[in-house]
């Protein structure tokens, strides 16, 4: 269990009683549709369980969260397999969302372990979904990955085409952040390309976006 939990204050739990009668609630901020089929944006059920609905996600969540802690600690292959055990909950509830973020996770991390075909399959996998929910933020971050993937590849015209996409689509969605992240992996692919000029003209873009947002060296 967690013993902790932050919150804002004012924060509630709303819950059904285990076996009331529940008509038209929707729950599609938390899944977005129930193995059974049931709509969650519009479900009925005259028992309600509320304990047992939330363990695999409680347990799928847990194993996301803890990926991160192996991953900033360079246990790369332990990360993996706790994003894959997690993404297996999430593939079960066919919440495709969360499966794309997962996904989005195991790519970064298959390329830090060297895996640049495997991590363009997962990331693949992300960009799509993220493409078709119209989440411009995470499909540019799933592209720009996608890019790196290909230059690790050595295909590095690929790699150029899809981060000046990831760019573009970045900057339409007003994300400067993410944007400058994605000039400097830009100006990555222009160094493997041995266009330095192009590299050049990269890191200056992202050094621009980054003063802008306050960041200073």
């Amino acid at each position: 269990g967690r013993e902790r939990v932050a919150s804002l204050r004012g924060t509630v739990a709303v819950r059904s009683e285990d076996g009331r009668a529940v008509r038209r609630v929707d729950v599609s901020g938390f899944l977005s549709e129930f193995p059974s089929g049931e709509r969650a944006a519009d479900f009925s059920t005259e028992r309600a369980a509320w304990r047992p609905a939330g363990r695999p996600l409680l347990v799928a969540q847990a194993d996301f969260d803890a990926s991160w802690i192996h991953a900033l600690m360079g246990e790369f292959r332990r990360a993996l397999v706790l994003l894959e055990k997690g993404r297996a909950v999430f593939v079960r509830g066919r919440d495709s969302v969360m499966v794309a973020t997962i996904d989005l996770d195991r790519g970064e991390t298959l390329l830090l372990l060297n895996r640049p075909g495997e991590a363009e399959t997962a990331l693949g996998l992300a960009h799509a979904v993220f493409r078709r929910q119209k989440m411009p933020i995470e499909a540019g971050r799933a592209l720009t990955l996608l890019a790196e993937a290909a230059a690790d590849r050595g295909d590095t015209g690929l790699a150029s085409r899809r981060i000046v996409t990831a760019i573009r689509g970045l900057e339409r969605a007003g994300q400067a952040g993410a944007a400058a992240r994605a000039h400097l992996a830009r100006a990555r692919i222009g160094l493997a390309r041995e266009r330095l000029p192009e590299a050049r003209a990269a890191c200056s873009e992202a050094a621009l976006l980054f003063i802008a947002l306050g960041f200073h060296s």
